[in-house]
């Protein structure tokens, strides 16, 4: 309870700082509804180790939803308590942003590009349709991808069956990682952007390999340019 109460003060205090007192008190509101189940329990559920932290990380990603929730809910039909549901699912580890609308103006396209923009330091898998997205979105993106310590596994969906990147490779977060393989991985101009936008993070990487996809000359011309700007 005394961690709830807290953490319900923290999202009033930042909400209300970033937008007002009116929506801080409604952030409050809605994470103290996201934590009731929780604190229904009796004291003795969270003697185990393992159940604390599980407790401890559902209640701070319950946080990091509603302050995301509370950043859109200006822009967002339904406001605040509509934007929480999509934004509890990009807390998650493995986020798939395919049935989302990203286009310009999209339902969900201010969401996630401030869900991008704040580095989500727990995901590691991301899917996303990114030829359907609007620019906003892929900018956003670009730079998820190029700062993310934790990204892994992206598919962009320009591959199928999909040939995932792993973010922390291209953008040099894996400083072990000094030579990369990414031949015959159906990348085409989308991914291209991509790892250019990316590869000017790099500082280790030494050694590309691109041979068998289809980039074409607009994904090669890209490339070269994002190569010529590596550290």
């Amino acid at each position: 309870a005394d961690l709830a109460g807290q953490l319900a003060a923290e999202a009033r205090a930042e909400v209300a700082t970033a937008q007002t007192p009116a929506l801080g008190d409604e952030a409050a509101s809605v994470l103290d509804a996201k934590l009731k189940p929780m604190l229904d329990e009796t004291a003795e559920a969270f003697h185990i180790d393992a159940r604390f932290e599980d407790a401890v990380s559902q209640a701070l990603a319950a946080k990091r939803a509603v302050g995301l929730a509370a950043s859109v809910a200006a822009s967002t039909e339904g406001g605040l308590r509509a934007a929480m549901a999509p934004a509890v699912r990009l807390q998650r580890p493995s986020v798939d942003l395919s049935s989302m609308e990203l286009a310009e103006g999209g339902a969900d396209a201010a969401l996630v590009v401030a869900w991008m923009r704040s580095q989500p330091a727990a995901l590691r898998a991301l899917k996303i349709a990114v030829e359907e997205a609007g620019a906003p979105v892929v900018a956003a993106l670009h730079d998820l991808a190029a700062e993310t310590k934790s990204l892994v596994e992206l598919d962009i969906g320009e591959a199928f069956p999909p040939k995932p990147l792993d973010a922390r490779k291209l953008n040099g977060a894996d400083k072990e990682c000094r030579s990369l393989d990414l031949r015959e991985k159906k990348l085409g101009p989308a991914s291209a952007r991509l790892i250019a936008a990316t590869l000017g993070a790099n500082a280790t990487l030494e050694c590309i390999m691109l041979s068998n996809n289809a980039l074409g000359p607009e994904g090669g011309e890209v490339l070269g340019g994002g190569l010529a700007n590596t550290r």
